[in-house]
């Protein structure tokens, strides 16, 4: 019979001197490495001594204190890193498998993310994992990625990529942004002078709107009282880009109000003040009920992703990684 504690205790000495030899490539000096480690200078000395017997090669190089990766062991480096990443990987998962997935899991995310698309998608994942209590906090895509950067939230949803070598994202839910106008808007009652509609294959220019087929003219739609989010927020970037691909940049239109909150635009727009765009489930919604008409066919389709955003250092923590999993599964 095998001794399991004798056999884990050899596998735990074989990989503490691959742990040596990746810090020792980092760091250049045995000292750097053992500070690194939280061992003495003297343990890496002899885990990097048993390795080279091991492998019958000489690892390094000496030169004074530093010392040089030798010829013989280019690219064993990078394999080493890749059977490290492995066998933590390894470990997280046996962890997972003998202490469940708990904590808490706190979760920054902008208006449609936070309003929309991550109840249901908590309310699914609870039910799998009921152990994980998860905290929702509904702010802006910046102020969301803020706070990840911060250590405040483990997770950021958000409506356009982050950027930045701490972060790790994927994309889990696809969006479209419909054009919401008051309900006795004259593009919605065909009561305009002059709309400005234009034929989208390129035919004649009509006065009367003929959805899906009719788009508005760039002249048109610098004309019309604009609701816009506030700086920071994805759907206004996002809006904002696909209008200068229209050829019309943000200092042409003409902006009635910004707002901080989809709620707040559609709101807006309810009152009179003006058209926006807004994501297409708040549209709908908003339309169902009423309080606003949708503008299908006066713009292209405008669409784009929502990402999950999380931090490098925080990637082993279970509850993220399953919730990580699970979203790119539904996705």
């Amino acid at each position: 019979m095998v001794d399991q504690s004798a056999a884990g205790s050899v596998i735990e000495l074989n990989f503490n001197r691959l742990r040596c030899f990746a810090a020792l490539c980092e760091e250049g000096t045995f000292s750097g490495a053992a500070k690194v480690l939280g061992l003495s200078q003297p343990a890496v000395s002899q885990h990097i001594k048993a390795l080279e017997e091991h492998l019958g090669l000489q690892l390094f190089t000496r030169g004074g204190e530093a010392v040089k990766l030798s010829p013989q062991a280019e690219g064993l480096y990078l394999k080493v890193k890749e059977i490290l990443k492995l066998w933590a990987e390894a470990e997280n998962l046996s962890r997972r498998a003998r202490e469940g997935v708990s904590g808490r899991l706190a979760i920054a995310a902008s208006t449609i993310p936070g309003e929309y698309l991550l109840p249901p998608l908590v309310a699914r994942f609870r039910r799998q994992w009921p152990e994980v209590e998860i905290a929702l906090s509904v702010s802006d895509s910046a102020d969301s990625l803020a706070r990840l950067r911060a250590g405040t939230a483990h997770l950021a949803a958000v409506g356009f990529l982050p950027k930045g070598e701490r972060f790790e994202a994927i994309a889990f839910s696809t969006d479209e942004l419909s054009l919401i106008l008051p309900l006795d808007h004259p593009l919605i009652s065909g009561s305009a002078p002059e709309t400005g509609l234009r034929q989208e294959s390129g035919g004649e220019r009509s006065t009367t709107q003929q959805s899906p087929f009719t788009l508005l003219s760039p002249s048109a739609l610098k004309s019309v009282p604009f609701v816009i989010r506030e700086k920071g927020s994805g759907t206004r970037a996002v809006m904002l880009a696909a209008l200068s691909d229209l050829g019309i940049a943000e200092g042409e239109l003409s902006i009635a109000l910004e707002v901080g909150s989809t709620a707040s635009v559609i709101a807006a727009v309810e009152s009179g003040v003006g058209v926006s765009l807004v994501s297409r489930v708040a549209a709908e919604r908003a339309a169902r009920l009423g309080r606003v008409a949708v503008g299908d066919g006066l713009l292209p389709p405008i669409t784009r992703s929502f990402y999950l955003a999380y931090r490098t250092d925080l990637a082993d923590m279970p509850a993220l990684q399953e919730f990580v999993r699970f979203a790119a599964r539904e996705a």
